[in-house]
């Protein structure tokens, strides 16, 4: 992760989340889960901001906001074809 720049700014934007969004000593269980598969990710896939991405939807919906249901990744960059 040290020798790839994006990798490196995945992991920033992750300790820094969640050192901003969560109160201290306050447990997030699922979300620590979530965080160590995000982290294997990282360092494991070429796909990790897809999953990222879906790790910060999550995040959001443990604080409270509601967001329905969260679709795969994949699923959030696909763009519908146009019938002509």
């Amino acid at each position: 992760v040290l020798n790839q720049r994006d990798r490196l700014a995945g992991l920033n934007a992750i300790c820094s989340i969640l050192r901003f969004a969560l109160p201290e000593r306050d447990p997030h269980y699922k979300l620590y889960d979530r965080t160590i598969n995000l982290l294997n990710f990282l360092t494991n896939s070429s796909d990790w901001p897809l999953f990222y991405l879906r790790w910060e939807l999550m995040l959001l919906e443990d604080m409270g906001f509601d967001f329905g249901q969260i679709p795969h990744p994949i699923q959030l960059f696909s763009v519908p074809t146009q019938k002509t």
